[in-house]
């Protein structure tokens, strides 16, 4: 006679489910964290997009003149420019 699913359940398989189930948590936090840029800049163009106003133009210059042409994820100094201009 097969035995049941729960008389089946051991603890230690339990203690691994949990844990990788954190451990997925846990990366799909560090992939968000990873890819912040790409989430400010879609919200720099949804500012443009929703409000249209001429303060709001020069996002795509600094998006796709700037940051899109660095090899890797913009410095300190094109952040700092961004929170000022804003």
């Amino acid at each position: 006679m097969e035995p049941k699913p729960w008389e089946r359940l051991n603890l230690r398989t339990y203690r691994t489910t949990k844990k990788l189930i954190i451990d997925y948590f846990v990366m799909f936090y560090k992939i968000l964290a990873s890819y912040t840029h790409f989430f400010c800049y879609f919200f720099m163009l949804l500012a443009l997009f929703t409000n249209g106003g001429l303060l709001y133009v020069v996002y795509p210059f600094i998006i796709f003149g700037i940051a899109m042409m660095e090899e890797r994820r913009p410095g300190r100094i094109f952040w700092y420019f961004v929170i000022v201009y804003t």
